[in-house]
């Protein structure tokens, strides 16, 4: 985040429209397919810090193919921003694609993390608990691990001993 920040500071101009004109100007003079990806990601990121999910959306459609590295990144960008856009499905397939697709991705758990929470909303409580589940199993990030914890024991409460 610090250095999508950095890289936002360093295009003139005022709002994210402006910073965006400023950045595209900078990579037409780019040659190189991965140089264009990482500034299109970059430029992706941005967007989306700046609440302009749709715009962000629109962006990734631009790298058909992105680097390794940058896929699964970009899966989950994808996803946050179908979900700030309330399309949940959109979402789900986005966050299954970089779970099946990089099962070893950092990313990967949080995408996990976010498939249970898009299961919750949706009603879906059983898939739910088991995207938490496999959060806590898999590892990660271990605020995703704490949160998928409490959130689990919200869906399956442990029964209360009763005294004879």
């Amino acid at each position: 985040p610090e250095m999508i920040d950095q890289l936002a500071d360093t295009f003139p101009g005022d709002g994210p429209g402006a910073k965006v004109a400023a950045a595209d100007r900078w990579l037409s003079s780019r040659t190189t397919a991965k140089d264009k990806d990482i500034v299109n990601f970059c430029i992706t990121s941005c967007l989306y810090r700046w609440g302009e999910y749709q715009k962000a959306l629109q962006r990734m459609g631009g790298i058909p193919n992105p680097a390794p590295a940058l896929a699964p990144r970009m899966e989950l960008l994808r996803g946050l921003c179908h979900l700030r856009l309330e399309d949940n499905d959109k979402a789900k397939t986005a966050f299954n694609k970089l779970v099946t697709g990089f099962p070893d991705a950092p990313e990967t758990s949080q995408a996990m993390f976010l498939m249970g929470w898009v299961s919750v909303t949706l009603g879906e409580n059983d898939a739910a608990a088991e995207w938490f589940e496999k959060v806590i199993t898999k590892g990660g990030s271990g605020k995703h691990i704490e949160k998928a914890r409490a959130l689990l024991e919200r869906l399956r409460p442990q029964p209360v001993e009763r005294e004879g």
